[in-house]
């Protein structure tokens, strides 16, 4: 899903526990919240992580950018 919607990260919570957000009138209970992404932008592939600056030889990458250049 996180990479279909092109986000950062990506999440369902439970019914309930979403107190500010978008309500659909459409769909009955669905709601939506957005907020920015913790972490870093990755320079390769512009996702925010955490991850980010963990690998001393390549600060400006993520974990996941990290593995697939190797």
């Amino acid at each position: 899903m996180r990479v279909l919607l092109i986000v950062s990260s990506f999440f369902i919570a439970p019914e309930g526990t979403i107190k500010e957000g978008y309500e659909s009138e459409e769909f009955k209970g669905l709601k939506i919240s957005v907020s920015k992404a913790a972490g870093k932008k990755c320079e390769r592939c512009w996702v925010a992580s955490e991850t980010v600056g963990q690998k001393k030889d390549h600060p400006t990458i993520c974990d996941r950018c990290f593995d697939n250049l190797r």
